[in-house]
């Protein structure tokens, strides 16, 4: 490098290569500090069974505990939207429920048109 403002101009000889490897590090270190930790998706049916429910519920805690974000996704078919109307909110408000303090509500739930299908993201407790 050199240093123009000094007087005189004073120049430090480097070897390039390791100017390059430094420059190279610090970047790498720079970009690893602001990566995001990647969304986990879990899918669940509408008319899931108690005990699936519970299983998958207890996947997304330990998912959170971790420190993770986790994407919940319900769906409903046109059988179970049409045998039972609420279906897919109860098995969000079920999810909700079950997760409890473990996690926080990232994002409102979203649901499409129709109401086949709803998504909403969870944090972690510590964010």
């Amino acid at each position: 490098g050199i240093s123009v403002n000094q007087k005189p101009p004073v120049v430090k000889a480097q070897d390039f290569s390791k100017l390059s490897y430094k420059i190279q590090k610090s970047k790498a270190a720079a970009s690893s500090k602001g990566k995001a930790k990647p969304a986990k998706e879990y899918k669940f049916k509408a008319a899931i069974a108690e005990h699936d429910l519970q299983r998958k519920v207890s996947n997304v805690i330990k998912y959170l505990g971790k420190g993770h974000t986790c994407k919940i996704i319900v769906m409903a078919n046109g059988f179970t939207r049409r045998k039972n109307q609420n279906a897919l909110v109860e098995t969000v408000d079920k999810v909700k429920e079950m997760v409890g303090e473990n996690g926080s509500l990232g994002s409102a739930l979203k649901m499409n048109e129709d109401q086949s299908y709803a998504t909403m993201i969870l944090l972690p407790k510590n964010s």
